[in-house]
């Protein structure tokens, strides 16, 4: 395997692997009932935001796989992806 494909493949590796939501046990506590679903409703949009975003990136991701181009340019959207979902994940994590 071509140094460029072992670094195109750990480049998709670690993509995947910075897409796992996190796991924990804490629930967010109830808020006032006339709050909570202004609140549930712009945290649903922005859930939905974030999901449409994800599911962006796994589709670039997949179209990585066949794409036509050196191996520079598979390698430099490959960091594209993984910048773009880096930052997907500090958004999902809220900070």
């Amino acid at each position: 395997m071509s140094t460029a494909r072992c670094v195109l493949a750990l480049l998709l590796f670690a993509s995947l692997l910075a897409c796992q939501p996190k796991q924990s046990g804490e629930s967010a506590p109830a808020a006032s009932s006339s709050s909570s679903s202004t609140s549930s409703t712009s945290e649903a949009d922005r859930t939905r935001e974030l999901e449409k975003k994800a599911a962006d990136l796994d589709r670039r991701t997949e179209e990585l796989k066949t794409m036509n181009g050196t191996d520079q340019e598979k390698i430099d959207a490959a960091n594209q992806i993984d910048k773009e979902r880096r930052e997907l994940a500090e958004q999902q994590s809220g900070h």
